[in-house]
């Protein structure tokens, strides 16, 4: 069984628009696949706002590199909203997201986060690592809204 550490280090730029300057966030991610088409859909809830479930991005992967998007409004004007998994064959993959203002001819990038594999069949019983799945990387594009 393996098991990652996060290292989350939200942007200041994200950090601010936002309203946490510790950048701590608390939610949770569902993802699916659907075999027929072979695309993931990933929706995110934010704890912030519960009762807000944002619309999924969708993607694949590629060559060990997994890009979903979604298009959504930022302050009351369109974005493209991109994820992307890279090195995720590594013992440390990567995970980003940016905000695109024109259907993705450029992006900023305002969340990044670097993971590390660990191997939960050498820790000890009284091990205290805090640690989360690699897929526990979030967003808070309903805090946007």
């Amino acid at each position: 069984m393996r098991d990652a550490r996060v290292d989350r280090r939200p942007r200041q730029r994200r950090r601010q628009r936002h309203g946490h300057a510790d950048g701590s966030y608390r939610g949770v991610a569902l993802r699916a696949y659907d075999a027929a088409t072979g695309l993931w859909a990933i929706w995110w809830l934010d704890a912030r706002q519960p009762h807000i479930v944002d619309a999924p991005v969708v993607g694949s992967f590629d060559a060990g590199v997994g890009t979903f998007y979604a298009d959504e409004t930022f302050r009351g004007r369109p974005i493209r909203v991109r994820y992307r998994w890279s090195d995720t064959l590594s013992v440390s993959p990567a995970w980003d997201q940016a905000f695109s203002p024109d259907a993705g001819k450029t992006w900023e990038t305002n969340w990044a986060m670097r993971f590390t594999r660990v191997d939960l069949t050498r820790r000890t019983a009284h091990s205290t690592t805090r640690s989360s799945t690699p897929h526990a990387a979030g967003r808070s594009r309903s805090a946007a809204k």
